[in-house]
């Protein structure tokens, strides 16, 4: 899986656009089978695997023609949420803690474990809050153990919209797969959970 990579690919459509958030999603989902692929229906984007690599593609609409807040669909509420992802990459790049969201990211893929990039984002920024920066290996022991401890729990919001609940999107069951997941992983030594 090209080392557990993946690619977060957002679609911003104009403001002008008349379709409903449902249906542009439905129609990118329709497109994506009649291209040959086999999409994935996901929360607010289309899951998609292309020559090993798993991709993730997210139409928004932008709610004006110059700001970067977008409206997206979200299926598991039926609704539309808002939301800036120039606000995410801003938060995320400015982390400092990329090595460890990326070894976070090799671990979910190659076990299959169902969790956002976002949430999985916010939530490893959280664990680490104050944790000393180029300590990896403890880091990364830090995360696990967080989420062994307080993914049940924890609740994190989209900085760029406080109504939306970045951690509704699991169900309590979907936590406590992680949960499981993460307690395993403090167990094993760590060839065996990233290679």
């Amino acid at each position: 899986m090209h080392g557990g990579t993946d690619i977060d690919i957002f679609v911003s459509l104009t403001s002008t656009l008349s379709d409903t958030l449902q249906r542009i999603s439905d129609t990118l989902f329709t497109a994506f089978s009649q291209a040959g692929y086999v999409p994935r229906r996901q929360n607010v984007s289309i899951g998609l695997t292309v020559n090993d690599w798993k991709v993730d593609v997210t139409p928004g609409r932008r709610q004006d023609q110059y700001g970067h807040y977008h409206s997206l669909w979200s299926t598991k509420t039926g609704s539309w949420l808002q939301t800036n992802i120039n606000e995410h990459i801003r938060v995320v790049s400015n982390s400092g803690r990329l090595d460890e969201i990326r070894l976070m990211k090799i671990w979910r893929n190659r076990f299959g474990i169902d969790w956002q990039s976002f949430y999985l984002e916010l939530f490893v920024l959280d664990a680490l809050h104050g944790a000393r920066t180029g300590n990896l290996q403890a880091n990364i022991v830090t995360v696990f153990r967080a989420i062994a401890t307080a993914l049940s729990t924890r609740r994190f919001i989209d900085p760029a919209n406080t109504n939306n609940i970045v951690s509704n999107v699991l169900t309590v069951d979907g936590k406590a797969r992680i949960v499981e997941m993460a307690r395993s992983a403090l167990n094993s030594p760590w060839n065996t959970v990233f290679q």
